[in-house]
């Protein structure tokens, strides 16, 4: 498959290099790849991800409701249809006609809610990782002690 030849070409410039902040990583997977140009990458910071609790539409994507029914590792494939209300159909088999995910609760269906940001501040780490990357600032190059330094915890 093509994301294994990536996922492998990724690892073979990663093999023992140094990583000292995550901006590295970024450079490493470009330079993993020259030919015919480089990887797309894209670095996302925590105001990329939303929230998506409000939607709740559906609360499990298992097909069956009792013992003996379809469960989710029986999906072969899933369809998101916009255009329907977004509701979601599945298959068991590929040769299958796509029936309707059944939904476990009455909930209403999705429209006009607005979905926020996950988090609006970066995560903080434990006290405990933090105090730990600091004695490791003494094997890593100054140039990336700020880094460290300005983790939240």
């Amino acid at each position: 498959m093509e994301v294994d030849s990536v996922h492998s070409s990724i690892e073979r410039k990663l093999r023992k290099q140094p990583i000292y902040c995550p901006q590295q990583y970024v450079d490493y997977i470009k330079k993993a790849r020259t030919v015919p140009r480089p990887y797309n990458v894209k670095y996302i910071a925590h105001d990329f991800f939303n929230d998506y609790k409000i939607l709740n539409y559906y609360s499990s994507i298992r097909p069956g409701k009792k013992v003996g029914d379809p469960v989710v590792n029986d999906i072969r494939v899933l369809k998101y249809n916009p255009g329907k209300d977004g509701r979601i159909e599945f298959k068991l088999h590929y040769s299958d006609e796509f029936q309707e995910l059944p939904r476990r609760f009455f909930v209403k269906s999705p429209g006009g809610e607005e979905v926020g940001k996950a988090y609006t501040v970066p995560l903080k780490i434990k006290a405990s990782k933090y105090n730990h990357l600091q004695e490791l600032k003494s094997v890593i190059p100054k140039d990336y002690h700020s880094f460290y330094d300005n983790l939240l915890h």
